[in-house]
């Protein structure tokens, strides 16, 4: 089976998780989240299975929708006791640098180049949604690009966080004694 998305778990499972997620529409655009590219993988393991995706943007409308729908698809066939997690990376990277200094005690040192790696992402979603349907070099440029947007976006946050310790760092003064 060629790999639509990447996946780790019992191959048995493979087959009925793919049809699962396919059967996820975007309504924005009548096609599912797996055809669309909005879904990244996932990896199944005896306890959990967590669903990497993103929206076609940071406000998506219908992103509850499409979450309620992937986790009814995924109850239909994994084990119900299964927990079951889904990841916004596109939510993420919009409101992280809101949200991070208040959740983790990380202080930021703001600045434009913040939104860079979501638009990247935005471009990625761009490529693969439109000639990514028919051109699989496309598909495959916006899915780098995504590894790309990634990357950027770890690396902005430590980049901030080191700007703004050392912006904010006490500065020595010297000290003569007359």
């Amino acid at each position: 089976m060629s790999a639509l998305f990447p996946y780790d778990g019992p191959p048995e499972l493979q087959r009925r998780i793919v049809d699962a997620l396919t059967r996820v529409v975007d309504p924005q655009v009548a096609l599912s989240i797996v055809e669309v590219g909005l879904f990244y993988g996932v990896q199944v393991t005896p306890a959990k299975a967590p669903l990497r995706m993103t929206m076609t943007s940071v406000a998506c409308p219908v992103a509850d929708l499409i979450i309620d729908e992937a986790e009814t698809e995924f109850d239909r066939v994994l084990r119900a006791d299964m927990a079951i997690h889904v990841f916004i990376v596109s939510v993420v990277m919009g409101h992280a640098p809101v949200i991070l200094p208040a959740v983790a005690g990380v202080k930021l040192h703001y600045g434009r180049w913040f939104y860079a790696p979501l638009a990247l992402l935005h471009l990625s979603l761009v490529l693969r949604l439109g000639d990514g349907f028919s051109d699989n070099d496309w598909r495959s440029t916006g899915a780098s690009l995504n590894a790309l947007a990634l990357l950027l976006f770890a690396l902005t946050l430590a980049g901030s966080a080191l700007a703004w310790r050392r912006h904010h760092a006490p500065t020595k003064l010297s000290h003569r004694t007359p």
